[in-house]
């Protein structure tokens, strides 16, 4: 991948919730994550649009083309979403969006909450410390939101009980961690691009400061529900392959999928036993001019989504686990209908 100066404005990593569909019984994973067989269908995909707003897709494996997103809100004072980097959604279906100027909204009833409809609560103030939150990442088992900002003076916030009306206003964090090398243990800030919880339990961690601005760094924190202030990471990743990471996720085969605002996703197996200097597996490169691509989800069937900020564009990408050398994504959600503008990160919802 190419190498790129890391930007002011940049995404979090966005965590997945998922529930399945088809006639078996869903089955469900120790992290209280909900996954069926491989006909499980995708019900909705968030997706953030830049500064522009969230919109959610139904189905957009099969339903994919220039179709009308099944809700639209846009940024601004009539939805309080400001600057949109991030985006999860509970399991009580309520949609928290990290605002790179500050503070997170919560909307309530996210499958349906569309047009001017303002949030039902506002995350904000000093005690905060939700100063450029720009990466966000959910354990639904618990209902634990972990939180990561630009020059994160206090490391990865964490807060409890987010589904609950009390989490509104000046709340402060429950706990705050950070590896031995950065704030507040260190003078070096964090710049958190990226978090990702992935269905054991693992919190990883896409880190652009320090040495490491241009081509980021990823840690990995086994047991991040008890994480407390100066806490060493159980795994240190990095590649000269990579530039500035953009989004990071790890699916349920232990495959790590990076994409750092290149034509590029790169694909590294047996995830949680990586070194710390590595070579991708394999690189998948999207076919086409412009491409940017700034967010990566996949889902229970092992279908990737890859958000296009180039070509205001998500590629569906079949089997991705598999994919290698240049390819035509198998569909995508573009076109004006879809509301899809430079998109950034994702979350997916399964039912």
């Amino acid at each position: 991948m190419q190498v790129f100066a890391r930007k002011m404005q940049v995404c979090c990593v966005v965590a997945m919730g998922l529930v399945a569909l088809g006639s078996e019984c869903p089955t469900t994973d120790p992290m209280g994550n909900t996954n069926g067989n491989d006909n499980t269908s995708v019900d909705r995909l968030f997706v953030v649009n830049n500064a522009s707003g969230i919109t959610s897709h139904s189905n957009p494996s099969s339903n994919n083309g220039n179709v009308a997103p099944a809700t639209s809100l846009p940024a601004g004072a009539a939805t309080d979403i400001f600057q949109p980097r991030s985006l999860v959604v509970t399991g009580s279906r309520q949609l928290i969006v990290a605002r790179q100027n500050g503070g997170l909204s919560v909307h309530d009833n996210a499958l349906t909450a569309t047009g001017n409809t303002a949030a039902n609560r506002i995350v904000e103030g000093a005690a905060t410390g939700l100063d450029a939150p720009i990466a966000l990442a959910y354990d639904a088992a618990n209902d634990r939101l972990f939180v990561g900002a630009i020059n994160a003076a206090d490391g990865i916030l964490v807060f409890e009980n987010v589904s609950d009306t009390t989490f509104t206003g000046n709340v402060a964090p429950d706990r705050m961690f950070n590896p031995p090398d950065r704030a507040p243990s260190d003078n070096t800030e964090m710049t958190i691009d990226a978090l990702h919880f992935d269905s054991e339990g693992r919190l990883w961690v896409s880190d652009s400061s320090g040495l490491n601005q241009n081509t980021s760094r990823i840690l990995r924190f086994d047991n991040p529900g008890t994480a407390s202030g100066e806490t060493t990471p159980n795994g240190i990743v990095t590649s000269l392959s990579w530039g500035g990471i953009e989004d990071i996720f790890v699916d349920s085969t232990d495959h790590l999928y990076v994409v750092d605002d290149s034509d590029e996703i790169e694909v590294l197996d047996d995830a949680t036993n990586l070194g710390v200097l590595v070579t991708p597996d394999r690189t998948i490169t999207i076919n086409g001019s412009s491409v940017a691509l700034r967010g990566i989800e996949v889902d229970s069937a092992g279908r990737g989504f890859a958000a296009d900020t180039g070509n205001s564009e998500i590629y569906i990408l079949s089997t991705i686990a598999s994919l290698t050398g240049t390819i035509n994504p198998t569909t995508s959600i573009a076109g004006a209908n879809t509301d899809v503008s430079a998109p950034r990160h994702m979350f997916i919802v399964q039912e």
